[in-house]
């Protein structure tokens, strides 16, 4: 088997188990394939064959006058005549009591005309019945048995051709036949051969197509809002966790803030030959109450102290626990604010 034989054979493979060689090439039947195979062979009981010449050569002309043409036919195939100039084309009509399964359907009548002998009328059995048929060089004829085609003479009469010789193929007979006529029969005819599917009602087409898609668009949009909630979630959780960084950070920097305020009026004290070392032991203990301390003026022994604190009064009473400390007292007026109660206090440093 030629390289060429061996590339068709692979196509076919994929679908109908086609193996080495001629010896074991395996056709299964429709109703024992479990998937829609790529190509079926049709028995002759499944369809009805027409023939019409067409006096055209060009095979691509003669494309658009059958696809302009209403021929009511579902496959055909286009076959030069070597009797007359023009073209001989088979038009196949599927019957509608037969569900084919298939991507391309092949008439056997069609795949038989490559490997029959010509001008030798056949009698082929099928299934229900049996047909004859016959290869000449104007094309190939066939007809179901009938009661008024009964005989081959009758077949022949009718077909318009001399009865020569007659050989009754049986169905094993067949089989080999359609074997053997695939390695010889041109793929390229599949074009015209191909199956159109068509849905049976708007049921079918909603549940073939429409709901599929609709789950599927579905379940897109719940995956995505899924995705975008754990984003959300996520990022909101950092937020709130560099919040509260952010927070931690400007209560550090405000307590640092005022460290350096309050050695800054230390130095200030000191500068002015007052002991700063004293006075810092004197208000150290108000940093119990959470005073901030914004000013701090001498003049002389006499101490004036400026700040924010919770409680201006028990600043106040907290200086007359102080043994150093002198006749305290509120200089002006204290003003409640967002960070406590403003005060000015003023007292004798002995």
């Amino acid at each position: 088997m030629n390289i060429f034989n061996k590339l068709k054979s692979s196509v076919v493979d994929f679908f109908i188990s086609y193996l080495a060689d001629k010896k074991n090439i395996k056709l299964f039947t429709s109703s024992s394939q479990k998937r829609r195979s790529f190509i079926t062979i049709l028995s002759r009981e499944y369809y009805d064959e027409a023939q019409q010449f067409f006096p055209v050569d060009d095979e691509r002309e003669l494309s658009k006058v059958i696809a302009l043409g209403n021929y009511g036919a579902e496959l055909y195939s286009v076959e030069k005549s070597d009797v007359q100039k023009g073209t001989n084309v088979y038009f196949w009509t599927l019957k509608k009591d037969h569900n084919v399964q298939g991507m391309f359907a092949v008439p056997e009548t069609l795949l038989l005309s490559y490997t029959l002998d010509k001008n030798v009328v056949y009698e082929i059995s099928v299934a229900s019945n049996s047909y004859y048929y016959i290869v000449t060089t104007n094309g190939f004829f066939s007809s179901l048995k009938s009661p008024i085609v009964n005989t081959p003479e009758l077949f022949a009469n009718a077909a318009g051709v001399q009865f020569n010789k007659f050989v009754k193929l049986e169905h094993h007979q067949l089989i080999a036949q359609l074997k053997a006529s695939l390695f010889t029969f041109p793929y390229k005819k599949l074009v015209s051969l191909r199956l159109k599917r068509k849905a049976k009602s708007l049921a079918q087409l909603s549940y073939k197509f429409f709901i599929p898609s609709v789950v599927l668009v579905a379940s897109y949009f719940c995956l995505t809002s899924f995705y975008l909630y754990i984003e959300n979630d996520t990022v909101t959780q950092k937020i709130e966790t560099t919040k509260g960084q952010v927070a931690e950070i400007l209560t550090q920097k405000s307590k640092l803030e005022g460290d350096i305020k309050l050695l800054e009026d230390i130095e200030g004290v000191q500068s002015s030959g007052f002991k700063s070392s004293v006075l810092w032991e004197t208000l150290y203990p108000l940093y119990d109450l959470k005073v901030k301390f914004t000013a701090i003026r001498l003049d002389g022994n006499k101490v004036f102290l400026s700040g924010v604190a919770p409680s201006a009064l028990a600043v106040l009473e907290e200086l007359h626990k102080i043994d150093k400390v002198k006749d305290p007292k509120f200089r002006g007026s204290q003003r409640a604010t967002r960070g406590g109660e403003r005060f000015v206090l003023e007292f004798i440093h002995e």
